[in-house]
């Protein structure tokens, strides 16, 4: 009987889905990785998830760190980790998911900067209570059919 799922369970979902949905002709990122070591100053980090362009040449488009509820989508600690291995893969992208809310990084330059912030789906419903709501509605279902990187 299964009791939960956890931040591992839904890493290998995560996987599977991106490398259902990315093609080397359509994408710059064509696969996806998950738990790779990394060199890191002296050590080696894991990354959660790494959407590679060319994985033989270790050219990334973006990491992606997942925690659960308990840690804040921003919370500095978790950026900085997060952050500290897509540069090492020089990526310009990172991307922080907790569970409730998603947020893109580009960290092209000195200073993170979040290019989009996320609502799950569900969480957007459940605000809906006029017809000028729905636009949000549809642009989050855009936005979870597209959330690949062009």
């Amino acid at each position: 009987m299964i009791t939960s799922e956890n931040e591992r369970s839904f890493q290998i979902k995560l996987i599977g889905w991106f490398n259902k949905i990315l093609s080397p002709a359509k994408h710059v990122a064509n696969e996806a990785d998950g738990e790779i070591g990394v060199r890191v100053g002296e050590r080696t980090k894991f990354p959660d998830v790494i959407l590679w362009s060319n994985k033989a040449q270790e050219i990334a488009v973006a990491t992606i760190e997942l925690k659960d509820t308990n840690t804040p989508v921003d919370d500095p600690e978790f950026l900085n980790n997060g952050i500290s291995k897509a540069k090492s893969l020089q990526a310009e992208y990172f991307v922080t998911w907790n569970v409730r809310q998603t947020i893109l990084w580009d960290i092209s330059g000195e200073k993170p900067q979040p290019l989009q912030v996320y609502l799950p789906l569900r969480t957007v419903r459940r605000k809906v209570s006029n017809a000028e709501n729905l636009l949000v509605i549809k642009e989050s279902q855009e936005y979870q059919r597209n959330w690949y990187f062009y």
